[in-house]
């Protein structure tokens, strides 16, 4: 990451966003820039908390409020919508009714 290394709790991670071959990790205490491409940070974080609903956008699942219409609302301290492509909606109302059913 920029300027140094940084450890980061997954709870904390909300969503990641991939812009110009940097990956900007948006968290509960700030954003982070990452040189890393966005497929090899999926790889290393875990397949049922992270979902990539859109080929720029990995979303945490404990932050998905809502899904409407081709967006994902996020929330935590304020409100975030990251585009779904129309091609993972199915699989990520499939992942997140498994996942709230797994907390249950």
């Amino acid at each position: 990451c920029q300027n140094g290394i940084y450890t980061l709790q997954l709870s904390d991670i909300i969503y990641l966003e991939t812009s110009n071959k940097t990956v900007l990790i948006h968290t509960v205490k700030g954003n982070f820039v990452c040189y890393q491409k966005i497929r090899d940070l999926e790889e290393r974080l875990s397949n049922k908390l992270f979902y990539r609903c859109h080929n720029c956008y990995l979303v945490n699942m404990d932050f998905i409020e809502t899904v409407k219409g081709d967006t994902v609302v996020l929330t935590k301290e304020g409100r975030t919508t990251v585009p779904i492509s129309k091609y993972r909606k199915d699989g990520l109302l499939k992942a997140l009714a498994m996942y709230v059913g797994e907390k249950l």
